[in-house]
């Protein structure tokens, strides 16, 4: 059940990211003022690296954590250097992320051991 809760958020939060991306871009191809390109370019694998992570999250929850790590340093490196904040704020949602699927992942591991114990 936790791990369909990580999936839904992790998505939820990948769509608005991807919102922003595209004005973003839009904004860049019309001249305006835009992030750089290595900034739109971690927002693409950030908007990747969630909904990825959530559907590992149902089956391999220690992978999912993994995911949701490297999208937090992702996020906090590139969004604090780059000028965009709203990348940092995804990195530290991933890093709640990445806790919930640790504890998916205990989760998953005692269920999986109680079920392999003779009775």
């Amino acid at each position: 059940m936790l791990g369909l809760a990580i999936l839904v958020v992790s998505s939820l939060l990948a769509m608005p990211l991807a919102a922003e991306l595209a004005v973003a871009a839009d904004a860049r191809a019309a001249g305006d003022d835009a992030p750089d390109g290595v900034v739109l370019a971690a927002g693409v694998a950030l908007a990747v690296l969630y909904p990825l992570a959530g559907l590992l999250a149902l089956g391999r929850a220690v992978m999912a954590a993994a995911l949701f790590l490297l999208a937090a340093a992702l996020g906090l490196v590139v969004g604090r250097t780059g000028g965009w904040d709203g990348l940092a704020i995804y990195g530290l949602l991933a890093l709640l992320l990445a806790a919930a699927s640790v504890v998916c992942a205990r989760r998953q591991r005692t269920r999986l051991n109680v079920e392999e114990r003779p009775v």
